[in-house]
């Protein structure tokens, strides 16, 4: 997916009472041009986010990211609680 100006306030991907798991790398050449939060899911009434600064900078990117796993599994330690 090509976004040349994603909104930082939507994340990149949100799901409700279902699954993911992705894997991406995301060039970004400035922070303003790149989601805050890579996850927002919904799962029976609990809510879990997984924002962008989870993830290493690349060197060789500018500001991006590899994500090698993004999942809003409940055993993935990369999501966390929010309210």
């Amino acid at each position: 997916m090509v976004l040349p100006n994603p909104d930082p306030s939507l994340p990149a991907f949100s799901v409700n009472d279902s699954t993911i798991n992705a894997t991406f790398a995301e060039e970004a050449f400035a922070d303003d041009r790149a989601f805050a939060f890579y996850l927002v899911a919904s799962d029976r009434g609990k809510r879990r986010t997984v924002a962008r600064g989870a993830f290493p900078v690349r060197e060789d990117a500018g500001s991006g990211r590899i994500i090698p796993l993004l999942s809003n599994d409940v055993n993935d330690t990369s999501a966390k609680e929010s309210k």
